[in-house]
């Protein structure tokens, strides 16, 4: 087997089990599924451009995630975020709720998405990899390229700010439960 044909096979091993989350980071960034494929296929390919710098043993999934993240901040140059989620259907909860419990939930999810789309960036993207995707502080300070304080202040506030804007609800929402019914295509 040649050293190209080993590489490619190893990178499609090591990074590409990572694309469920890297299209919905990318969503939660542009919120259009079309430049989120794109943006994933753009950081897949800067990713195997540079796979010899990639350490072998360390997270790829936040090596990953950084690429996409300063893809992202690299293309956008003054445009606008759209909505963050707005595209997708929460599993379990299209057409008429079968409970008063389930249409309280419903209500929930998409007041949560709401609120969590209204967030600027700097406090929205440390929320999504955190309770989303489930990286640890220091991995989101590496992605975001700012100080571990940081990460934990904005997200204290960005919570702070979710909360505020959810006030009015019964229940808290969980965020990782969320994005557990989230129906998207990859």
């Amino acid at each position: 087997m040649g050293i190209k044909l080993f590489r490619k096979r190893r990178f499609e091993r090591e990074m590409l089990v990572h694309m469920d989350a890297l299209y919905r980071f990318a969503l939660s960034l542009c919120g259009d599924p079309t430049q989120a494929e794109d943006l994933v296929q753009e950081t897949f390919m800067k990713a195997f451009r540079a796979y010899d710098h990639y350490k072998a043993g360390t997270n790829a999934k936040a090596w990953l995630m950084t690429i996409l993240r300063n893809t992202f901040l690299n293309t956008k140059r003054g445009t606008g975020r759209p909505g963050f989620f707005n595209h997708l259907e929460l599993d379990g909860f299209e057409g008429k709720a079968n409970t008063e419990k389930e249409a309280g939930i419903r209500l929930d999810a998409e007041s949560a998405m709401e609120a969590l789309n209204c967030l600027p960036e700097d406090f929205r993207t440390p929320i999504v990899l955190c309770d989303v995707e489930d990286l640890s502080y220091q991995e989101i300070a590496r992605i975001m390229d700012c100080p571990v304080g940081t990460v934990m202040s904005r997200l204290y506030r960005g919570r702070r700010m979710l909360r505020k804007a959810l006030a009015g609800q019964a229940q808290v929402i969980d965020f990782k439960q969320a994005k557990d019914k989230v129906h998207h295509e990859v």
